[in-house]
C-alpha cells in the first residue's frame, strides 16, 4: 500500500499504483484481511478509471461490493460502488453492460433501488441513450445539490459528457 502511494502521490505514476495496489489487495486478501484488501481494491479501480482502464475499475468495484454484501459494516457502501461502477460502464460507452448491471445490483441488493444513486445512475443511462445531453448535467446537478460529487465522480462524468458532446457533433 505504501508503494502504491508512492507512485500515486510522488512520482505520480499511475499504472505503476495501480500494480501495487492490486498487489497489496490480493495478499491482503489471502491474509484474509478483507477491509484492507478492499481498500486497496477500491484504489485500484479509482484509478484505474481515471487511468481510462474502466474493464479493471469495473471488475475491481463489483468485487469489492460482492465482499461487502454480507457485511454488514460495509453494506452501506454498496450504493457507491454500484454507482461508481456503472458509472465506468456508461463511459466506456457500453449502455446494454449498464442496463445488465442496473438489474444485477438490484439482485445483489433489492434496496439498492430506493437509493438516489440508483436513481442517478438510471437518469445518466437514459439521457445517454437518448443523447440527451441537458437531461445528464439536469441529473447531475440535481444530485450534487443534495450529496456533492467527488472529483472522481466529476472526471468520469465530464468524459461521458464529452461522448455525449462529439456524438451530437457527428450527427451534425
Amino acid at each position: 500500500m505504501d508503494l502504491g502511494g508512492l507512485y500515486e502521490t510522488e512520482l505520480r505514476d499511475l499504472t505503476e499504483a495501480i500494480v501495487a495496489y492490486d498487489n497489496a489487495g490480493e495478499w491482503y486478501f489471502q491474509d484474509q484481511a478483507e477491509a484492507l484488501s478492499n481498500k486497496a481494491f477500491l484504489k485500484v479501480a479509482d484509478l484505474s478509471a481515471l487511468n481510462g482502464d474502466y474493464v479493471t475499475a469495473i471488475e475491481k468495484f463489483e468485487r469489492v461490493a460482492k465482499q461487502s454484501l454480507n457485511n454488514s459494516l460495509n453494506k452501506w457502501s454498496l450504493k457507491e460502488y454500484f454507482l461508481k461502477a456503472g458509472v465506468c460502464r456508461v463511459a466506456e460507452q457500453d449502455l446494454v453492460s449498464a442496463d445488465r448491471a442496473l438489474e444485477q445490483y438490484l439482485e445483489w441488493e433489492p434496496s439498492f433501488g430506493t437509493t438516489r444513486e440508483y436513481q442517478l445512475l438510471s437518469n445518466i443511462i437514459a439521457a445517454v441513450q437518448e443523447g440527451d445531453e441537458q437531461l445528464f448535467t439536469d441529473k447531475l446537478m440535481e444530485f450534487d445539490q443534495f450529496s456533492k460529487l467527488d472529483r472522481w465522480m466529476v472526471t468520469i462524468t465530464l468524459r461521458i459528457k464529452e461522448h455525449l458532446q462529439s456524438a451530437e457533433d457527428d450527427m451534425l
